[in-house]
């Protein structure tokens, strides 16, 4: 998990580099479909034990206006509805699961997960697939196919992604 930390006043020398990376990642958010949902902290303060499954009151919606102007973070639910902002004393930037953490000023016990919904995956898996590599030089494509469940996968092997599957081998 990479996460990018902002704390007000921190003294941590990346602090106003992260807090922009944080307001990139917060603008690129207005026409995107988010989900905006506030939990509790615990008393013993373990964040990472806090269940962010999807609750009915967590909102999804699309964020539209999302800006930073000092230290607040706007949005607006719809395009002519009300600006809403948070005020926070800390942020944490998930860039993997592409989720913000808000700890807001004016609610210390509570943090809000803003973030793109998340992705549920399909897994296919193939028992004693064919494999084929077809076409030449830089357009080789690896094929695995599963004759009986007539399932095929094709795989582009550009040079990014050959190195990066001769790395996981």
């Amino acid at each position: 998990m990479t996460i990018i930390n902002w704390l007000q006043g921190g003294s941590d020398p990346n602090n106003g580099s992260n807090f922009e990376m944080i307001r990139d990642w917060w603008g690129k958010l207005s026409g995107k479909e988010v989900v905006v949902a506030q939990r509790l902290i615990p008393d013993n303060g373990e964040v990472s034990q806090i269940n962010w499954d999807r609750q009915k009151f967590d909102d999804q919606l699309v964020m539209f206006n999302s800006e930073i102007r000092g230290i607040t973070l706007y949005w607006q639910k719809s395009l002519s509805g009300e600006e809403r902002s948070f005020t926070p004393y800390k942020l944490e930037l998930d860039t993997i699961q592409e989720k913000l953490y808000i700890y807001p000023q004016s609610q210390r016990q509570v943090v809000i997960q803003v973030g793109v919904p998340n992705v549920n995956y399909t897994t296919v898996s193939l028992q004693d697939p064919e494999l084929l590599v077809t076409g030449s030089g830089e357009e080789k494509v690896l094929l695995m196919r599963d004759r009986d469940r007539q399932i095929a996968i094709q795989l582009p092997l550009n040079a990014t992604t050959l190195n990066r599957l001769k790395e996981l081998l």
